[in-house]
């Protein structure tokens, strides 16, 4: 029998799962204009092409397998957001700030997110590999299963954040001040 001293310690900071639509809900199935001032409540299968969210603020909505691939998002404000399965390699997601939002199963490569403020921000398998996180500040986030290759985390800001069985390899922490990061079972 395990004693306390062999179960491994607790996992990951807590962090507050979106307040987005769940799994039961359908909602909408159309292709959605991004400029609809209120996705609150949606489920979005599908976006109209050369959808741009520079400044836009979304929340408590749920895209599910979503080619946002390129996007503009700069300066975008998402509360409570679920990406399931959405492919957005290549977004631009410079200056954003992010609450409560889950990446899921989403190739993400290439993703620009120079000066990107995430709180309550988990990535969860997947691909970031070549993503550019300069400048930018995270607290209480969670990346788990995750390839993080060439991650570029020059000059961030990481605060109680987990990086969980994640592969890091050639990853850029020049400059990144790390304030109760744990990196279990990750390849450094």
């Amino acid at each position: 029998m395990p004693t306390r001293r062999d179960r491994p310690e607790p996992v990951g900071p807590r962090v507050d799962a979106p307040r987005a639509p769940d799994d039961t809900d359908d909602g909408d199935d159309d292709v959605v204009l991004l400029a609809e001032s209120d996705l609150a409540g949606r489920v979005v299968h599908g976006v109209a092409p050369g959808a741009v969210l520079d400044g836009a603020e979304v929340s408590g909505c749920r895209f599910e397998g979503v080619r946002l691939t390129a996007m503009s998002a700069r300066q975008a404000r998402l509360t409570d957001v679920v990406f399931r399965n959405c492919e957005l390699s290549g977004v631009n997601l410079e200056e954003a700030l992010l609450t409560r939002v889950r990446f899921e199963g989403c190739r993400a490569e290439g993703l620009d997110g120079g000066l990107l403020r995430a709180r309550h921000v988990g990535f969860r398998d997947t691909k970031l590999t070549d993503a550019a996180f300069r400048m930018s500040s995270w607290d209480r986030c969670h990346l788990e299963s995750s390839d993080l290759r060439r991650l570029d985390l020059l000059d961030a800001e990481l605060t109680t954040t987990d990086i969980e069985a994640c592969d890091l390899t050639e990853a850029d922490l020049t400059r990144a001040r790390l304030r109760e990061v744990r990196f279990p079972r990750s390849t450094l």
